[in-house]
């Protein structure tokens, strides 16, 4: 009866057991596909975000700058349109000043003539009238006599008037020579008063009029005929002195009227010059306030741009900043990567047993071998180290017990194991455990 021997070899590598193998496996797989993943993901974002930001702040620079250049347009265009109506309106400010200065200088010369002509010495008007004494008022006594007559103007002079007067009608007692003066007691622009003195042997009455003073004791049909003449051309002087004082004072009245008008006119352009020189300050105020609102708006949208472009170029720096840690983070990661890739570890490692045909080395003498290939179910990135060990043997009991196992060849893919006996030892099977890690 044969007997069989059973050896069982359990080998414990660097990993330990085949679980604890796998889990390392695991982790070391999953830490490098995370590494990869975050280094490449965080980069990408990064330069996305980078370049959204670099194409929108030079959209928006571009904007700006647009903008800003229209507004200068616009603003050069006002002020050019504000330029030309201010010339203008300077223009038409100084042709109403030398229209105003014309005027005034026709004014000037109309008041000096307006002065002259109130200066000038003319009759504004007259009134004539006749005083009588009473009957026989003088006709008694003797010596100085005197009878005071009073006469009150229709219309009060506006200054005290010069006053003539002259004998209108006597009647004399014959017996007596004619003995009579008159003269103007007292004159105003309302009243006059002139007194009569007959001689103390004189009986007379008389009446004043316009005239100079007659001789009362002139007799006879001449003396007549010649009072009646000079009353004639008196009256003919007075008709005359009436016209020329009516003519002065139509003329007065014309020229008093073309002087009003004058005035007028001068105040009508005086208020119209300061009414157009108050809407053109009004106007040139506002263009001015309007220049000044213009200017303040423009550069507080000028210093909000300028803000808005240091706030970019803020941000800007801040995210070149951010993208240059990054990239130093990354940088060092992939350092890291590449030591961790460098290092020697066991990636996975992945066990098997392996056995010989029944009695296929149980025959013949020498050296005799079998090659036994062990497929990988997970291919290795790398080579992987094997290790191989007997796990059972049957062997003839009359025989010596020769056997030795040996890896012939290995790949990231499959391994080869040889068993190999020699001599007379025969081999009715043969068993190994083999390991590969990497």
């Amino acid at each position: 009866m044969e007997t069989k021997v059973y050896v069982i070899l359990v080998l414990i590598v660097l990993c330990g057991a085949s679980p604890q193998v796998s889990f390392l496996h695991d982790i070391n797989a999953q830490l490098q596909t995370f590494l990869h993943l975050a280094k490449d993901q965080s980069i990408q974002l990064l330069r996305d975000e980078l370049n959204r930001l670099q194409r929108d702040t030079k959209a928006e620079i571009q904007q700006l700058r647009s903008e800003m250049a229209s507004k200068d347009q616009r603003t050069q265009a006002e002020i050019q349109q504000l330029k030309t109506e201010m010339a203008a309106r300077n223009e038409r400010i100084q042709q109403q000043q030398d229209d105003i200065e014309q005027l005034t200088g026709e004014g000037v010369a109309k008041n000096q003539k307006i002065q002259a002509l109130e200066q000038r010495n003319y009759i504004e008007r007259c009134e004539s009238g006749v005083l009588n004494t009473p009957y026989k008022a003088l006709a008694t006594g003797s010596g100085t006599r005197y009878r005071d007559l009073t006469a009150t103007f229709s219309k009060p002079f506006r200054t005290t008037p010069v006053v003539t007067i002259g004998i209108r009608h006597l009647d004399i007692n014959q017996r007596i020579n004619t003995r009579i003066t008159t003269e103007v007691r007292s004159k105003s622009p309302t009243t006059m008063t002139s007194v009569y003195r007959p001689p103390a042997d004189e009986k007379c009455a008389c009446s004043p009029v316009m005239n100079p003073v007659v001789n009362c004791g002139t007799t006879g049909n001449d003396d007549i005929q010649v009072l009646k003449t000079e009353m004639a051309a008196m009256a003919e002087r007075v008709q005359q002195q009436q016209g020329d004082i009516q003519q002065l004072q139509t003329e007065g009245a014309a020229k008093d009227q073309s002087i009003q008008q004058l005035r007028d006119e001068i105040n009508q352009l005086q208020n119209e010059t300061a009414a157009e020189n108050q809407r053109s300050q009004n106007k040139t105020q506002q263009l001015q306030s309007e220049m000044v609102s213009k200017d303040q708006r423009t550069q507080t949208e000028i210093q909000e741009l300028k803000t808005e472009m240091a706030a970019r170029d803020e941000r800007i720096q801040q995210q070149q900043d951010d993208l240059q840690q990054l990239l130093g983070e990354s940088e060092t990661k992939d350092q890291r990567i590449q030591a961790l890739e460098q290092r020697t570890y066991i990636e996975h490692c992945e066990s098997g047993v392996l056995d010989t045909p029944y009695n296929v080395l149980a025959s013949g003498s020498g050296s005799r071998y079998r090659d036994l290939t062990a497929t990988f179910s997970t291919p290795f990135r790398t080579t992987p180290v094997v290790t191989v060990g007997i796990r059972k043997l049957d062997i003839y009991r009359s025989r010596n017990t020769r056997i030795s196992t040996t890896v012939t060849s290995k790949s990231p893919r499959s391994l080869t194991v040889r068993i190999i006996t020699w001599a007379d030892t025969r081999v009715h099977v043969a068993g190994i455990y083999w390991m590969a890690c990497a």
